[in-house]
């Protein structure tokens, strides 16, 4: 049965039972159900294509092009992300894939407080970044810049809530010249030089999870008591049904 067919099955009964007990789930939920049931289903919506040299005639019908979950969308806006980069935006170099995770209390607390997730990815480029500059500088290397790009996985391989990041960065530094900029290869980091880098980004996002913690606008949990506590099972690897 595909992710489809469960969703029918199940999906009216779901909400039905959680409003029962008192739990609420915002609209976004509501509309992302809605609309992933309707996508690619011509009696929803769909455009004629017709080819006036074989005279062919076919119907496409919409997607719902949601965010979410929705299978078909996600596969296609992550192949053309995908085909962007790599024929407009990253230059031919090398390429290392970082990638960062967070302990499971760290987790539900960025899925709660979408702060604390943009200032722990921030630091976690930040201190990559600090890390091959300062290479590029002891090597003798002029003044240098790197770049990344990132993007954040809210799932891990058994569906689980997982906020994580996967980060591509050059595999070096560009080094500031007369002519411009012109790209100088590094070694790659050594088990010794990994561990610190994980030391530091575990101290300044913790530094970070203090100091937002004293301030009142700090959000712990959810307004909707149902997603806090799916997000709080699904964290753990629980089922909740």
């Amino acid at each position: 049965m595909g992710l489809k067919e469960i969703t029918t099955s199940h999906v009216t009964l779901f909400l039905k039972e959680q409003k029962r007990v008192g739990k609420t789930f915002p609209h976004f939920i509501h509309d992302e159900f809605k609309d992933f049931l309707k996508c690619g289903i011509p009696e929803h919506g769909f455009i004629r294509t017709y080819c006036y040299q074989c005279q062919h005639s076919g119907i496409v019908p919409f997607s719902c092009k949601r965010r979410g979950f929705c299978p078909s969308c996600c596969a296609k806006r992550m192949n053309s992300e995908a085909a962007h980069l790599v024929d407009v935006v990253l230059p031919e170099i090398p390429y290392r894939q970082w990638v960062l995770s967070f302990p499971f209390k760290l987790r539900y607390l960025m899925v709660c407080n979408q702060k604390l997730t943009n200032r722990a990815l921030k630091i976690f480029l930040q201190t990559i970044s600090s890390f091959q500059k300062k290479r590029a500088k002891k090597s003798g290397l002029g003044p240098s810049q790197t770049g990344a790009v990132q993007f954040i996985q809210r799932f891990g391989s058994a569906l689980n809530l997982n906020i994580h990041s996967h980060a591509l960065l050059p595999d070096g530094v560009f080094v500031e010249t007369n002519e411009g900029y012109v790209f100088s290869r590094q070694s790659q980091p050594t088990h010794e030089e990994l561990t610190q880098l994980a030391t530091k980004i575990q101290n300044k996002v913790l530094k970070c999870v203090e100091k937002m913690s004293l301030n009142e606008d700090f959000q712990l949990s959810f307004d909707e008591e149902g997603l806090g506590q799916l997000a709080a099972l699904s964290v753990a690897n629980k089922s909740g049904f």
